[in-house]
């Protein structure tokens, strides 16, 4: 144990430059591929060895990444662990370090050291396994997924907002309607002003007439008679 996690700290981001080691630590018959083994029995080694694994695939920028046959082989490797389920003699906290160790593995081989998955039923095994651990340590929560998904082609999405017609008819018409209110008013103060002056003549006209008629009324009174 104490040996693994010297070499752990050893090997971090300094994978390229263990090119000369690399066949005896992550070869058919390597070291880090016997002890990270299924049939390892203790796990607190297993877990170790999975660390060390995961501190080669890490990479700086700017600095040479691991070799492509070794990425593949540690990919598979992780991707096993995380397959693999939880054994009887393996407590809840070392199977999830464990898991960490895979995971934190294959991202240091995707986003640092650029691998590129060939082979469709590596996407699809990946993607499986993510999404089994997406829910993981819930209570209750007990997820069969299969042993490889695939992913479905989005359709395409326009990101720019699209101008709505209604606005602009809307912001089109109100001057319009403006326009119109002010020409309704007018005709209205226009007739007002017609009515005032057809009322002032109606009340000329009947002053007129009950004056003649007051004077028609005086002067008659009978023959020969003035009022």
């Amino acid at each position: 144990m104490e040996i693994l996690q010297a070499l752990a700290a050893l090997v971090y981001c300094n994978g390229s430059k263990c090119q000369k080691y690399l066949p005896e630590l992550l070869g058919k018959t390597g070291l880090l591929m016997k002890l990270s083994d299924l049939a390892q029995s203790d796990p607190e080694v297993r877990r170790a060895a999975v660390h060390c694994m995961a501190n080669l695939c890490l990479s700086v920028p700017g600095q040479p990444y691991l070799e492509e046959p070794y990425q593949n082989i540690c990919f598979q490797a992780f991707l096993t662990i995380l397959q693999s389920p939880k054994s009887s003699d393996m407590d809840d906290i070392t199977f999830c370090m464990l898991l960490q160790n895979a995971l934190k593995g294959i991202q240091s081989l995707l986003n640092g050291g650029r691998m590129k998955l060939t082979q469709t039923d590596e996407l699809g095994a990946l993607l499986a396994v993510l999404k089994k651990f997406m829910f993981h340590g819930l209570p209750g929560l007990n997820i069969e997924m299969p042993t490889g998904l695939y992913p479905t082609p989005l359709p395409q999405y326009d990101g720019r907002t699209p101008i709505k017609p209604q606005q602009s008819e809307s912001r089109a018409s109100r001057p319009t309607l403006n326009k119109k209110k002010k020409s309704k008013v007018k005709p209205k103060k226009i007739q007002q002003g017609e009515e005032e002056e057809k009322e002032s003549r109606g009340e000329i006209k009947a002053a007129s007439v009950t004056g003649t008629g007051r004077v028609n009324i005086k002067c008659y009174r009978g023959p020969g008679k003035l009022s």
